[in-house]
């Protein structure tokens, strides 16, 4: 939810800015809205879309929290995307049949600059690359490794007890069993006010998880 916020602010933060630019090089203020819109329409479905694939991908790839993390972002981000450029903007045009704006100030925290980044853009493309290709021979590597039990799935297996013990000290045992992405989470009943311990592991740990 919070990253989904930090993109509906910055979808608008772009709309605004286009709209200053166009008011800066002198136009109406519907014809700058219009403008803004327009010019910040690419960027916003870029970044969105590209979101969105990866949400969905968690969805179909993801279990657990993962998969639910994939649900909650999917929903943010189309409502995001439908809000900034559909919603805003409807507003914006209500406003201006009505003569409710006739102008817009917006605040200038940071003004205008000379600063060349352009002359960093193959420097930057290189380096860009480099971690990329990094990124995936490190993957290749180590194969179905690099898949925790939120993607490949695991054996869930609940604990009662007597005496609560510690995360820490329940990882540590695992992960001298071989088992360093376990996921331990004390649950309790609402209904029955009972807490058990869940344990989930890779496939086929129930066993050794148990005995330990």
């Amino acid at each position: 939810m919070v990253l989904t916020v930090g993109m509906a602010v910055d979808a608008n933060v772009l709309i605004y800015e286009r709209i200053r630019e166009e008011l800066a090089k002198g136009k109406s203020l519907r014809g700058a809205i219009a403008a803004g819109y327009a010019r910040a329409f690419g960027t916003i479905f870029d970044s969105h879309v590209t979101t969105l694939i990866a949400s969905v991908i968690l969805i179909f790839m993801g279990t657990g929290e993962v998969k639910g993390f994939g649900v909650t972002l999917t929903i943010g981000v189309a409502a995001s995307l439908f809000t900034a450029l559909v919603v805003t903007r409807l507003i914006f045009n209500w406003l201006l049949d009505h003569d409710w704006i006739k102008s817009l100030r917006m605040f200038h925290l940071i003004r205008a600059t000379k600063l060349d980044f352009m002359r960093l853009a193959k420097p930057a493309f290189i380096l860009s690359w480099v971690i990329i290709l990094v990124g995936l021979i490190y993957g290749y590597h180590r194969g179905p490794k690099l898949f925790g039990v939120d993607f490949v799935g695991g054996d869930s297996t609940t604990f009662s007890f007597q005496q609560r013990v510690d995360v820490e000290q329940i990882r540590s045992v695992l992960t001298g069993i071989g088992e360093k992405d376990s996921q331990i989470q004390y649950q309790k009943d609402v209904a029955g006010g009972i807490e058990t311990l869940r344990v989930t592991t890779s496939i086929g740990s129930a066993d050794k998880v148990e005995q330990r």
